[in-house]
């Protein structure tokens, strides 16, 4: 009866034994898929700020080329219309260069 009573508690001991390396192995998962996923969402959260950031830059950038591309037109306006416009003795000026078509020496 001391046998059978001796093999219980050890059976009993030992499934014990297995249940609590099991539950810490369980443990030992979770924390390590916790923490990835942590890691995960800390990755991503970066990688959404960058693109967000990036995404204003862009956005100002193309801000200031529009702002760019309407100046150029404006000067480009005024240009043509300065070179089309002749001056008082009715001669073409021509302001891409040195040189005019009016004489300095022309009184």
């Amino acid at each position: 009866m001391f046998v059978l009573f001796h093999e219980e508690v050890t059976y009993d001991y030992i499934y014990k034994e297995v249940v609590f390396r099991f539950k810490l192995l369980i443990v030992a998962v979770c924390c390590r898929l916790a923490t990835e996923r942590d890691a995960a969402e800390r990755d991503s959260r970066e990688k959404e700020t960058k693109i967000l950031n990036q995404s204003r830059e862009l956005e100002e950038l193309q801000n200031r080329l529009a702002d760019a591309e309407r100046v150029n037109q404006q000067q480009q306006t005024e240009l043509s219309e300065l070179m089309s416009s002749k001056d008082d003795v009715g001669k073409n000026v021509s302001l891409c260069g040195f040189n005019f078509s009016v004489s300095k020496y022309c009184v």
